[in-house]
C-alpha cells in the first residue's frame, strides 16, 4: 500500500534527523568546557595556538560568568576561527584574545597586528570564514563585528549572553 510506504519514509525521514540533532549535541558536549569552565578553556586555546608558533596573549577577567554548553561551544568555535584566520593570515602577527564580562554579555576579542584587510569585501572575496562565524554566533543570540582595514590589523568582537 502506497499510503505505508509513505509512512514509513517520513518516519525514516524522522530518524535520520532525529540521529543528527543527537550526533551534533553530543560533538557539543565532548567539546564543552563545562566541567573546567570557559577561562581554563580560553587559556587551552591560546596554548594550543602558542604551541604551533603563533604569539597570542590572553587579558581580562580572571573569573567568567557561567554560559550554557551550546554558547560555549559557539565561542569556542568562533575565536579558534578568528585565532586561525590571524595565523594563516596576519603572518607572524601577536593576537591578543580579551576576554570580559559586561551589562549581563560576555565579550571575547580576538584582535591582531597583522596587514588587515578590507573587511567590506564580502562572501565573494574570500571570507567565507567570518560568514560561518557569524551564522554561528547568531545561531545562540550572539553579535560578531569584525573590523579591519589595510596596515591596521583586524579586531573580531564577539559578544554573548550570559
Amino acid at each position: 500500500d502506497s499510503g505505508d510506504e509513505a509512512s514509513r519514509e517520513r518516519l525514516r525521514a524522522a530518524v535520520a534527523s532525529a540521529h543528527g540533532i543527537v550526533r551534533s549535541r553530543l560533538k557539543g558536549m565532548i567539546a564543552s568546557p563545562a566541567l573546567g569552565g570557559l577561562r581554563p578553556a580560553l587559556e587551552e586555546l591560546c596554548a594550543r595556538f602558542a604551541h604551533r608558533g603563533m604569539r597570542v596573549e590572553l587579558r581580562g577577567d580572571e573569573r567568567l560568568p557561567d554560559v550554557s554548553p551550546e554558547v560555549a561551544v559557539v565561542a569556542l568555535r568562533v575565536l579558534s576561527e578568528a585565532l586561525t584566520n590571524v595565523e594563516r593570515h596576519a603572518g607572524p602577527a601577536h593576537a591578543v584574545l580579551d576576554a570580559r564580562a559586561a551589562n549581563g554579555r560576555l565579550e571575547l576579542v580576538v584582535s591582531d597586528d597583522g596587514p588587515g584587510f578590507a573587511s567590506a569585501a564580502g562572501p565573494s572575496e574570500g571570507h567565507f570564514g567570518l560568514l560561518l562565524m557569524r551564522e554561528r554566533a547568531q545561531a545562540v543570540g550572539a553579535e560578531l563585528v569584525v573590523d579591519s582595514a589595510p596596515g591596521r590589523g583586524t579586531r573580531v568582537a564577539l559578544s554573548l549572553p550570559t
